[in-house]
């Protein structure tokens, strides 16, 4: 299934699911009103899928990072108490961004389009936590795979050697990235199967943004 049919599917869910929220601001934070449609849409199906997870369980490291199980309303709680909004920009010149926290509002480009849903709520959620702060760090040179081959930036293809694009704490931004795609893999109780499928790919690509070992290690073992 692409990206279009799940953004189908999730619109579908969310229309089911009214009752659990509101359609019209999901997730109940400012969206500002410069946004292009398009775009505005996009965040708004976002925010609607993030709001519809349901679960009721969730791992150690999750707990810490999320205060709460895996569940909409403990991710619209963590959005809600770090950001004030959304405000739209245009990103030209990099390629690569498409999400950033600056003062208070997540700003969101023109990439926010070109990926799916999953990732638009892992990168979401990737930018509230660095509302905490949870700096970066330089990715190794090089910087490299399991199979040797160089790890690249999901939307750009540069490579990401030497740039600021890892981390070295476990409940970091990118640690709350894996960590969150394992647990809507192993918890999400109305996530389909594509969802899940796609959640255990970030896993498996994010996990190399740890560079820590001990980092790393905690990661894996956090069921």
């Amino acid at each position: 299934m692409n990206a279009f049919a799940i953004l189908f599917f999730w619109l579908s869910l969310a229309n089911a699911s009214q009752a659990l929220g509101n359609p019209a601001n999901p997730c109940q934070v400012e969206i500002d009103s410069s946004f292009p449609a398009e775009i505005k849409n996009a965040l708004l199906q976002t925010l609607s899928f993030i709001e519809s997870i349901q679960g009721t369980q969730s791992s150690p490291l999750h707990q810490q990072i999320f205060e709460g199980p895996v569940n909409g309303a403990t991710y619209c709680k963590f959005i809600q108490d770090r950001i004030r909004g959304f405000r739209y920009v245009n990103f030209s010149g990099d390629s690569s961004l498409y999400a950033e926290n600056h003062l208070g509002y997540m700003l969101i480009g023109d990439l926010f389009l070109n990926d799916t849903i999953v990732d638009r709520a892992s990168s979401i959620l990737h930018e509230a936590r660095h509302s905490e702060g949870w700096p970066h760090a330089n990715c190794p040179i090089p910087f490299l795979d399991d199979a040797g081959k160089p790890i690249v930036g999901t939307l750009s293809g540069d490579s990401l050697a030497g740039t600021r694009s890892c981390d070295t704490e476990a409940l970091s931004a990118y640690g709350l990235e894996v960590i969150w795609a394992r647990n809507i893999e192993k918890y999400c109780t109305n996530c389909g199967a594509d969802v899940k499928a796609l959640a255990a790919l970030n896993e498996k690509v994010l996990i190399f943004r740890i560079i820590d070992a001990d980092a790393k290690a905690s990661i894996l073992q956090d069921q």
